[in-house]
């Protein structure tokens, strides 16, 4: 089976897929430093009349470490694989026990069904150049560290794509309804996933910077305004889980590992504020193999 990988992320909770470094160590770059800028904050003094370019040129620097380069070269030969030649995954005895409670014979989508991949990334796009215009024309000034927490959320679902193809070229298993052999694992869910997760840290940090400025939220306490913004978020992303099901396109495992994936690549994208000790824990690797470049995940805790 050409371009193999290492058994995907496949929720490399406690993942120490042992091989040897064939790439150096993540930098400790999970803390952008261009200028030094408080997490919570979008907008900074500290760049004031400095050409919008310019930050948004060091937060696009700031947003890529050199691991991501070979990585990126890799996802480039993987794409290339045609499905239907992995190693055959039949779904467990519980995924067709659920998947007849579960799904609908209707042929009917639910809402979950629509595509994530492009809705929620135009969605970081139209983000990212509304910054940029707010910038050039109103001088709002937003500093290189705002700018490099997008580019990581699109960072965040390019890799949970070339993660989710990797899966699905390189393990066949009918989908329920028999349409294809990629339903391991489920992109929709991967997808969702990699964006609530995100979403939810930017959030939880967000009322984190407003507490320690010692300002007053709405309404709710922070402990508060956390929970109901990580029902929010995962609340959807558990919907389109299991409307994967509902729709009978995916078993049940196809959606838990998609959801674990999604979670733990936007986990280690994200710029976590002073919490550089992850980066020396994460390490990924691109491996020569006979049949082709091999990609693994090692992450210790």
């Amino acid at each position: 089976m050409r371009n193999s990988i290492t058994v995907l992320i496949i929720l490399a909770s406690t993942c120490a897929l042992p091989a040897p470094s064939a790439l150096a160590q993540l930098p400790q770059q999970q803390k952008i430093s261009i200028p030094a800028t408080p997490a919570d904050h979008f907008i900074t003094n500290e760049t004031q009349n400095v050409p919008f370019y310019k930050n948004l040129i060091a937060g696009a620097r700031a947003s890529v470490n050199t691991w991501q380069l070979p990585v990126f070269a890799a996802s480039l030969l993987t794409e290339r694989q045609k499905a239907g030649r992995g190693l055959p995954m039949p779904p467990l005895a519980f995924d067709h026990e659920i998947a007849e409670e579960w799904s609908r014979r209707d042929g009917r989508a639910s809402l979950g069904s629509l595509s994530p991949g492009y809705y929620q990334a135009l969605a970081v796009r139209a983000r990212l150049a509304g910054m940029i215009v707010l910038d050039a024309l109103t001088g709002h000034d937003y500093s290189p560290s705002s700018y490099a927490k997008l580019f990581r959320f699109q960072q965040a679902f390019y890799f949970n794509t070339v993660v989710t193809h990797l899966a699905k070229h390189n393990f066949n298993r009918y989908r329920p309804d028999g349409s294809d052999t990629q339903s391991f694992f489920s992109g929709h869910t991967s997808t969702v996933f990699t964006a609530s997760t995100f979403l939810y840290l930017e959030t939880r940090d967000f009322i984190d910077g407003q507490v320690r400025q010692g300002r007053d939220l709405p309404l709710l306490s922070p402990t508060q305004w956390k929970a109901v913004s990580f029902s929010v978020a995962y609340g959807w992303a558990a919907y389109v889980g299991f409307s994967r099901i509902h729709d009978n396109k995916h078993y049940l495992s196809d959606v838990l590992v998609g959801a674990v994936s999604g979670t733990l690549v936007s986990y280690l994208l994200y710029p976590h504020p002073e919490k550089n000790a992850l980066s020396s824990k994460f390490m990924f690797e691109v491996l020569p193999r006979r049949r082709g470049p091999s990609m693994g995940v090692r992450y210790s805790f």
